[in-house]
């Protein structure tokens, strides 16, 4: 449940003390007791003198940063404080200094307050991250189901998945200032956000305007996948994002944006080596490439040329040289030498769309057995 939900339903029985970020969500509520160290997402109630007896409420309070500046060792600024039966002059004394991501008092006593967030935690519906996890955990499997949860509209919009990572909080503040009116959801490492759209997008690399830039001054990235109208199968589309996460880091691709668009054919291609192995009993997936990718990459290795490189970029560019050489940034001329040298070694038939199909599929292979295998030809 988020805080700003928790508070919106206690109403003035809970008064904010400081909450740096009113869409922090915890995922199960503790009574303090002398805990040696506060966890993440976790919701701590208790008493000012039950926090002033754990372990850590001295180490938050006190040395609560190392000389590097980061947070101290087993300090956790995404815990949540509720303090039952305090003042607002008692909690700020007691919490000054404390790196908890929300901190919360009460007038009301422990007892009375854990039974009302518990029964407000059993009827709460509306928290995205609640919606989620019902999603995840099938309870929630019909497109009709999903969409009335969420709020999107009950038929014809498309959905679009995004997956924001940056350092520290960068990731939840760029996903907070571009997609303020979407659906937000914290998870590890990073938000997924859901975009609710009227038709399709021309491409899933049309982002908002600044979000590039800004992900590239934080050190970040975003995946961006397909839109669909089709709600039942949000996991698919999610584990698809965490798939071109994961490819992105091991073919050591650059930039702060990966598209299902750029991606999709190595995600084709992990999901059929994933069968491969098992249907073979080997990763020896070269056995899948075209032979005239074989020559080109046997002259490379010998004679220290990028012909294969050419050649991937050629594909990608549909054939066109101009276009090439500045995939490549390289010289007209020096691109047309390169594939009149690819033309001896292969005689490629480029005419053959069939042939250039396959032929850039299996560039990918390549690269794919490269990168992720470390098998070589």
């Amino acid at each position: 449940m988020r805080v700003s939900e928790l508070l919106r339903r206690l109403g003035k029985m809970a008064a904010s003390y400081r909450m740096e970020d009113p869409d922090a969500e915890y995922e199960r509520m503790e009574l303090m007791d002398g805990q040696e160290c506060l966890t993440d997402h976790v919701l701590y109630l208790g008493t000012c003198r039950e926090f002033a007896g754990t372990i850590r409420a001295k180490s938050l309070k006190a040395g609560r940063r190392s000389p590097s500046g980061q947070p101290a060792k087993g300090v956790a600024v995404g815990a949540i404080l509720l303090l039952t039966d305090t003042t607002y002059e008692e909690t700020k004394e007691l919490t000054a200094g404390c790196d908890a991501e929300c901190i919360l008092y009460t007038g009301l006593g422990t007892a009375e307050i854990f039974n009302r967030i518990s029964r407000a935690e059993q009827v709460e519906a509306a928290s995205p991250g609640a919606v989620w996890r019902g999603i995840v955990n099938r309870r929630l499997v019909t497109g009709e189901d999903i969409r009335e949860a969420f709020g999107f509209a009950r038929e014809g919009t498309y959905i679009q998945l995004l997956l924001i990572r940056a350092p520290g909080r960068a990731g939840r503040e760029l996903a907070a200032l571009f997609f303020a009116k979407d659906i937000r959801i914290r998870e590890d490492g990073g938000v997924l956000v859901l975009r609710e759209l009227d038709r399709q997008p021309e491409s899933s690399c049309r982002l908002p305007e600044g979000l590039t830039e800004r992900l590239e001054e934080t050190g970040g990235s975003v995946v961006a996948g397909n839109a669909s109208r089709d709600c039942t199968r949000l996991v698919t589309m999610h584990q698809i994002l965490h798939c071109i996460q994961w490819l992105a880091g091991k073919l050591g691709r650059k930039g702060p944006v990966h598209t299902v668009d750029e991606y999709g054919g190595f995600v084709i291609i992990h999901y059929c080596v994933k069968e491969f192995i098992r249907t073979h009993g080997h990763r020896d997936i070269l056995y899948l490439i075209h032979p005239a990718l074989v020559h080109i990459a046997r002259y490379d290795a010998e004679h220290g040329t990028d012909l294969r490189k050419v050649l991937y970029a050629y594909l990608l560019a549909g054939e066109n040289v101009q276009r090439t050489s500045e995939l490549l940034y390289m010289h007209r001329n020096t691109v047309q030498n390169k594939l009149k040298k690819i033309a001896e070694i292969a005689e490629p038939d480029f005419s053959d769309g069939l042939l250039c199909q396959r032929l850039l599929f299996s560039c990918q292979i390549l690269e794919y057995a490269e990168r992720i295998l470390h098998r070589r030809i």
